[in-house]
C-alpha cells in the first residue's frame, strides 16, 4: 500500500489531470450493476489511499463529489449492505475512516458540508430521482445523518481539548472563508435539525478562528436576518458561542461598523439590522431572566461611540428605527463630547427630514406626528446632557434662521429676491427715459435692477401650508423637548417637567442669534427716548419676525418662564418699539381699517399675552389689550408706552428668578386706563369690572 502511494503520488505531481480521471473512472467501474467481490471493495481501498496521502485526497474530494448522483448513492447503499453483512467492525472503521478525512480536507469543504445537510434531510432526498423515477434509498440519509454527527462530535471534542502548540483543524480552517455562506444557509433553512447542525458548525468554526470571526458570523446574521423566528436562531447560536467565548460582544459595534461601511450595503440593511438589534434589545427588557450572558443593551452603551454613526448617516427611515433603539437604552453618564454633538447633530438633521416629507393626507400626518414622538422622547432623554441640549438649540434655531429652510415652515421670502424669468427678458433704461408724460401725471417708481427690468417675488409652493404648519408644530416640540425632564411615573409619551435653565438658554440664544449686535442687549428697558436711537436696530429685528413667523411661536415657548422671558428682553423691547412707532404715525381712524394694521395688532396683542404669561405685567395691566380693537391707533399708542413705563421703573422683576410684582403696584399706571374708558364709555364701559372691581 505504501508504496502504491508513493507511485501515485509521483505521478500526480506530473500527471495530476490523467491521475483524477482515472481514479474517477475506477470509482465509477466499481459501482456497476452486478460488480464482483474486488470491485466492491474499491471505495474502501480509495479511502484508504487518500488517508496516506493528501494529495490524493485533495483529488478524492475535488474530483469525487460531483459522482455522487442519485444512481451511484444508491449503489454505494447497497455495497454497504455487503460491508456490514461481512464484518461489522469493518463499516464502523470505515466511517471513522471517512470522519478523519472529512477533519484533513482543505478544498471543497463548504460543498461537502452542504452535501451531507442536503443529503441528510428528507425533503432534499425526495428531490434526488432519476430520468426514470428511481428515488435515492433512504439508508442514504441515515449514513449521511451519522457521518455528520460523529464530524461535529469530533471537532467540538478536538476544540475543547486543543492547546495551543497543538497541530491546527483543517477543517475549520477552510471553513473560515465560507462562513457567509453557511449564515445564509442557516437563515435560509427550514428544518429544524439543518438549523441545529449548522448552529453547531458555526460555533466550532468560531471556537477554533477567535473572536474576530466569531463577531463576523454575529453582524453578518444581524444584517441579514428578517424575521423574529430567525432572531430566535440568532440567540440560540450566540448561547451557543457562549459556552467558550464569554464576551462574544466584546467589538460587535465596531465589526458591524465595518460591514456596513463597505458600500456594499444598502440603507434597507441597515434599517433591518436597527430592526433586529430593536427587537433583541426589547426582548432583554421584557425577560425576567438574562436571554445570553452578553447583552446588546449593554454592549450598545459601551460602543455608543460606534453606534452613533448608524444614526448619522442613514436616511429618515433608518433615523427613526434608531431612535427607537435608542428610547430603549438608558443614556450613559461618560460619553464623550464628540459622540453627543454627533447624536444631537443627528436629531436636528432627522427633525428636517420629518419636514421634508409631505404631510397633506391624514396619513402623511400621523407619520410625521408618530415620527416626531419618537424624536422628542429620545431629545428629552439627551438633553439631560447640557453639552446636547445647549448644542441641539443653537443648531436648530441656526438652521431656522437660514434662507434654505424658508419653504419648510412658511416664511416670507426676502423682497430683495428676482425671478429667473426676469433676466431673460431686459428693459432699455434709454426707451423708459424717451416715454414722454403729461406734466401732471405722477412719476412712478419700481424696485428693480437695470437691465433686468421690474422684480419680481418667487414663492415656494412646494409645501402647502398645512404642511409649514404641521412643520412649525414639530420644531416646536422638539425645542420644548429640550427644555423638558421626564418623570419616573409617566407615560413614555409625556415630558411635563420644565427646567428652567434649558428654557434661560434657550431665550439668551434668540436674542444673540436674532439681535444684529450685542449693543443694548442689556435686560432693564431704558426711557422711552432711547426708541429714536435704537430705531434700525429695532427694525432689523421686526424684519426678522416678519420673515421668520416660527419666532413668534418660540417667543411663547420662552414666556412659559419668568426669568427666561425676562432675558429675552431686548426682542420684546425692540418689537414694542416697533409698534409705538407704528401707532404713533398711524392716520387710520380705527385699529382695524387696513390690513397693515390688522397685522400690527395681532402683534401688539401677542406681545401682551408674552408679557402677562411670564408676569412681566401684574394683573389688571396686563388685560389692556382687550381695549386695542375698540380704541384710535394713538390711544394704543399711549397705552403701549405706559407698558414700557411700567417694566421700566420695575427693573427688579426682570432680574429675579420669581416674579416680584406685589398687589397694587401698577396703581400709578392705571389712570390712563381709567381717563380712556371715560373718554369711550360706549365702547369699553363693558370693561371696568375688569379692572376696576372692588376687592
Amino acid at each position: 500500500m505504501p508504496s502504491v502511494v508513493g507511485i501515485l503520488g509521483h505521478l500526480a505531481q506530473q500527471h495530476g489531470h490523467n491521475i483524477k480521471t482515472a481514479l474517477l473512472q475506477l470509482f465509477k467501474d466499481s459501482i456497476e450493476s452486478d460488480p464482483d467481490s474486488m470491485q466492491i471493495m474499491t471505495v474502501p481501498y480509495l479511502l484508504h489511499l487518500a488517508s496516506m496521502s493528501p494529495l490524493l485526497l485533495r483529488v478524492i474530494s475535488t474530483e469525487f463529489l460531483t459522482a455522487l448522483t442519485p444512481h451511484n448513492l444508491n449503489m454505494l447503499c447497497q455495497q454497504s449492505t455487503y460491508w456490514h453483512s461481512k464484518n461489522k467492525q469493518d463499516i464502523n472503521s470505515l466511517l471513522n475512516l471517512l470522519v478523519h478525512l472529512l477533519m484533513k480536507c482543505e478544498d471543497q469543504t463548504f460543498e461537502i458540508i452542504m452535501f451531507l445537510l442536503n443529503s441528510s434531510q428528507q425533503a432534499h432526498i425526495s428531490l434526488f430521482l432519476l430520468g426514470d423515477g428511481c428515488q435515492v434509498n433512504p439508508l442514504v440519509q441515515r449514513a449521511c445523518t451519522i457521518i455528520l454527527s460523529k464530524v461535529l462530535l469530533d471537532l467540538e471534542r478536538q476544540i475543547l481539548s486543543k492547546h495551543d502548540n497543538e497541530k491546527e483543524i483543517v477543517l475549520l480552517s477552510s471553513l473560515k472563508p465560507h462562513v457567509e455562506r453557511l449564515c445564509l444557509k442557516l437563515v435560509e433553512s427550514t428544518d429544524t435539525r439543518c438549523k441545529r447542525w449548522l448552529i453547531q458548525i458555526l460555533a466550532c468554526v468560531g471556537w477554533y478562528n477567535g473572536l474576530a470571526c466569531v463577531n463576523h458570523i454575529l453582524a453578518f446574521l444581524l444584517l441579514n436576518i428578517s424575521t423574529e423566528s430567525q432572531l430566535g436562531v440568532f440567540i440560540q447560536l450566540q448561547r451557543e458561542i457562549e459556552i467558550r467565548l464569554p464576551a462574544v460582544l466584546l467589538n460587535i459595534m465596531s465589526t458591524l461598523s465595518l460591514l456596513t461601511g463597505k458600500g456594499t450595503t444598502s440603507s434597507a440593511d441597515v434599517y433591518k439590522l436597527l430592526r433586529n438589534l430593536t427587537t433583541i434589545v426589547k426582548w432583554e427588557n421584557e425577560s425576567k431572566t438574562p436571554l445570553t450572558r452578553c447583552q446588546f443593551k449593554e454592549c450598545i452603551i459601551k460602543n455608543m461611540a460606534t453606534f452613533a454613526s448608524f444614526f448619522s448617516d442613514g436616511d429618515l427611515e433608518t433615523g427613526i428605527q434608531c431612535l427607537h433603539l435608542l428610547n430603549m437604552i438608558d443614556l450613559p453618564g461618560n460619553l464623550e463630547t464628540v459622540t453627543l454633538v454627533t447624536l444631537a447633530r443627528s436629531c436636528v438633521a432627522t427633525l428636517f427630514s420629518i419636514c421634508s416629507t409631505a404631510g397633506d393626507t391624514d396619513e402623511g400626518y400621523k407619520n410625521k406626528q408618530r415620527n416626531t414622538d419618537t424624536l422628542c422622547a429620545y431629545v428629552t432623554k439627551l438633553s439631560e446632557s447640557t453639552t446636547a441640549y445647549r448644542y441641539i438649540q443653537r443648531t436648530l434655531l441656526t438652521q431656522l434662521l437660514t434662507k434654505e429652510n424658508v419653504p419648510l415652515f412658511g416664511h416670507k421670502q426676502d423682497q430683495a429676491s428676482f425671478s429667473s424669468s426676469s433676466k431673460s427678458t431686459p428693459t432699455s433704461l434709454f426707451e423708459e427715459l424717451q416715454k414722454t408724460q403729461r406734466e401732471s401725471t405722477v412719476a412712478h417708481h419700481h424696485g428693480g435692477i437695470i437691465g433686468q427690468g421690474k422684480r419680481v417675488h418667487t414663492q415656494d409652493d412646494s409645501f402647502t401650508q398645512d404642511d409649514q404648519a404641521t412643520n412649525r408644530l414639530c420644531a416646536l416640540r422638539v425645542l420644548w423637548a429640550t427644555c423638558c425632564r421626564r418623570t419616573d411615573n409617566e407615560s413614555a409619551g409625556g415630558a411635563s417637567q420644565v427646567i428652567g435653565e434649558h428654557l434661560h438658554h434657550l431665550s439668551n440664544l434668540m436674542v444673540e442669534l436674532v439681535t444684529p449686535d450685542a449693543c443694548y442687549n442689556e435686560i432693564p428697558w431704558p426711557d422711552e427716548d432711547l426708541m429714536k436711537v435704537t430705531l434700525e436696530r429695532d427694525l432689523y429685528i421686526k424684519k426678522q419676525f416678519d420673515t421668520k413667523p416660527i419666532l413668534w411661536d418660540i417667543m411663547e415657548l420662552i414666556s412659559f418662564d419668568h426669568l427666561a422671558i425676562a432675558k429675552s428682553s431686548p426682542l420684546l423691547r425692540g418689537l414694542v418699539a416697533v409698534q409705538v412707532n407704528y401707532w404713533v404715525s398711524c392716520r387710520d381712524k380705527n385699529t382695524t381699517d387696513s390690513p397693515q394694521s390688522e397685522q400690527y395688532l395681532r402683534e401688539s396683542n401677542r406681545l401682551l399675552e408674552f408679557m402677562a404669561k411670564g408676569n412681566l405685567l401684574p394683573q389688571p395691566l396686563c388685560f389692556i389689550a382687550e381695549f386695542f380693537r375698540h380704541v384710535s391707533p394713538f390711544k394704543v399708542f399711549l397705552l403701549l408706552t405706559n407698558v414700557w413705563a411700567f417694566i421700566k421703573e420695575n427693573p427688579d422683576n426682570l432680574t429675579s428668578e420669581t416674579p416680584t410684582l406685589l398687589p397694587g403696584c401698577a396703581t400709578n399706571f392705571m389712570a390712563l386706563i381709567q381717563n380712556l374708558m371715560h373718554a369711550d364709555i360706549d365702547k369699553l364701559g363693558h370693561y371696568y369690572p375688569l379692572f376696576f372691581q372692588k376687592t
